[in-house]
């Protein structure tokens, strides 16, 4: 399968304890399935919430990069993708 990260949107638009019980449905839900990773990330564009943890998430973690076979000191370029 293809490796997913789940990002939930609009976490401004309910409760702290609404959104805490859909954070811990979704990430019990996501046991299920090997190919995801287990944390979920609530976000909120409009008020900032878990932007940076997602930033953070791509910018920093590199189980993205290790799960396809890259070590990190592999760079991205434009034409090419991840080079080797």
């Amino acid at each position: 399968g293809v490796t997913f990260l789940v990002a939930l949107t609009k976490a401004d638009k309910i409760t702290p304890a609404s959104l805490a019980k859909v954070v811990e449905a979704t990430e019990l839900a996501l046991k299920k399935h090997p190919a995801a990773f287990p944390e979920v990330i609530a976000t909120s564009s409009e008020k900032g919430i878990g932007m940076d943890d997602l930033r953070a998430f791509f910018e920093s973690d590199l189980r993205w990069l290790r799960h396809y076979g890259f070590s990190a000191l592999d760079m991205p370029d434009l034409p090419g993708g991840l080079s080797r």
